[in-house]
């Protein structure tokens, strides 16, 4: 019996033993959750004080915001205005070179082709080119007329020539002056590069060698331009052009 006794005293001397040490470390255990805890609420703390301290900050960065996207919407402006004109500036300079190529390509044709043809320079002192690059004109301004209006120009022509010195040149000089003959820097640019037509050659060679229809007139136009516009006294109407002083 008194051995009986023994083994119950020290199992529930174990046991007892047992339940101590997991309490003890429960509160252990405990304290230390208790301990996170509090370090994780000093934290949010923390993170809270640093939070209000940006959002003050972020209230001062928002009031210069307006400012700084106003300056950059000018930035942009401005850049982009120096962009279109570079890019302007780029193609306009592109266009004169090219202007500048084709003028060149041109005078090339007018010279070989001028050679080929050698027309007759007429009495004037103009050069046999000069007198190509009349036949040219007058299939260009009236390649559709008949031969008293092409005559008629190819004199207006002639005419203008003769008061810049009736040169070698003068011709294709009165010829290129700006804003006069339209057709001269476009359809006439074919004639130039592939021959005039045959009835204006005839009818520039002719006007080279004296034969005026339209003895000191300068000007032409259509007629129904100058009809009940302007006083056509003084001038004459040949084909559909009014030729004039």
């Amino acid at each position: 019996m008194k051995k009986k006794i023994n083994k119950r005293a020290i199992t529930v001397g174990i046991l007892t033993a047992i339940t101590v040490s997991l309490f003890a470390s429960v509160l252990v255990v405990y304290g230390k959750d208790q301990d996170l805890k509090a370090q994780k609420a000093a934290l949010l703390n923390e993170v809270c004080s640093q939070s209000v301290a940006l959002d003050d900050v972020n209230k001062g960065v928002q009031k210069t915001i307006p400012v700084v996207k106003t300056l950059d919407a000018v930035d942009i402006v401005a850049v982009a205005a120096e962009e279109d004109f570079e890019e302007e500036y780029e193609e306009e300079e592109y266009y004169e070179e090219d202007e500048y190529v084709e003028e060149a390509f041109y005078d090339d044709y007018t010279e070989a082709m001028s050679k080929e043809y050698n027309l007759n320079p007429g009495v004037y002192g103009f050069s046999s080119r000069d007198a190509y690059v009349l036949a040219c004109i007058v299939s260009a301004e009236a390649g559709d007329q008949d031969y008293d209006c092409q005559l008629a120009v190819a004199n207006v022509v002639i005419h203008r020539g003769l008061n810049l010195g009736g040169c070698p040149g003068a011709i294709e000089e009165a010829v290129y002056q700006p804003s006069q003959f339209e057709p001269a820097y476009t359809t006439m640019q074919d004639f130039l590069a592939y021959g005039p037509q045959e009835d204006a050659i005839q009818a520039s060679q002719d006007a080279l060698q004296g034969i005026d229809n339209v003895p000191g007139y300068e000007h032409f136009c259509y007629y129904t331009i100058m009809d009940g516009y302007l006083d056509c006294d003084g001038g004459q109407q040949i084909g559909s052009e009014w030729f004039y002083y």
